[in-house]
């Protein structure tokens, strides 16, 4: 039997429960395990290409304002080791944690943009052709990515039971919305239209908040982000530039989501 030879190995239930008991305990909470790992990913990129030019070549983040973002990302990495471990962040430690991640994310939006407005300038000279490296953009995605995990994660345990597919759907809403800010700042998005940049970033807080409203499983966020596909169809059409790509993708994630409805609040 299994429990004889437990007793046999000289291990009682009780034993065995005390030591699974104190792994639980010592184990890092999932909030700030993330918060460390973004961070993390956040210093590193630092050390990554920022740009890109013909004549130099590739060039880090330390030439340009990497210091400012690696000592930003540095905070929240040290406050996810700061007291009980196995506790998320809450109150002045997350606040803490989050607002740094904001200011490195603006820093880097605000490098593309420059990078983006060098490009511009040169115009089509192949010597001095100017590509923006994905350092920055890491940098942008962990700036947004970070202080959406700390919060989603916070109360990760209170939560309703979220479906894979729904988790995997708003994980990838978030990298898209993440990576679509940059592009509102782009000289060919005001060359569509002057109120293009302006629905582009609409459109980017839009789904940025169904996204969060899905992970918080809630059926307004599914109805609005059905709502929203069709007005963007219309929008699309209007312009003239409507293909069927861009329904197929928003398509999948509304049928989905109004899939799981009766799981939603």
């Amino acid at each position: 039997m299994e429990t004889s030879d437990h007793f046999k190995n000289g291990a009682s239930p009780k034993s065995h429960m005390s030591r699974k008991f104190n792994n639980n305990k010592n184990k890092m909470n999932k909030q700030r395990l993330v918060i460390l790992i973004l961070a993390g990913l956040g210093v590193l990129a630092t050390f990554l290409p920022w740009v890109k030019y013909s004549i130099w070549g590739s060039v880090s983040g330390i030439r340009f304002d990497g210091p400012f973002t690696f000592a930003l990302f540095l905070v929240p990495l040290i406050i996810s080791l700061l007291k009980d471990k196995t506790k998320p962040l809450t109150g002045d430690l997350l606040y803490g944690a989050i607002i740094p991640s904001i200011i490195a994310g603006v820093i880097g939006i605000w490098n593309i943009i420059h990078f983006n407005s060098t490009a511009f300038n040169m115009g089509d000279n192949p010597f001095a052709q100017v590509e923006v490296g994905g350092g920055v953009y890491l940098v942008v995605l962990v700036g947004i990515a970070l202080p959406i995990a700390a919060f989603l994660l916070k109360n990760m345990e209170q939560q309703k039971k979220r479906p894979t597919v729904i988790t995997i759907i708003c994980i990838l809403g978030f990298i898209e919305a993440a990576f679509s800010i940059p592009m509102i700042f782009w000289d060919i998005a005001g060359q569509i239209g002057n109120w293009y940049p302006l629905y582009l970033g609409f459109s980017c807080i839009i789904s940025f908040v169904c996204m969060v409203g899905l992970w918080l499983m809630k059926k307004w966020a599914a109805f609005t982000y059905a709502g929203f596909v069709v007005f963007n169809q219309i929008v699309l059409m209007t312009m003239v530039v409507w293909n069927i790509m861009a329904l197929i993708i928003p398509a999948i994630v509304v049928g989905i989501s109004l899939a799981y409805l009766k799981k939603m609040d």
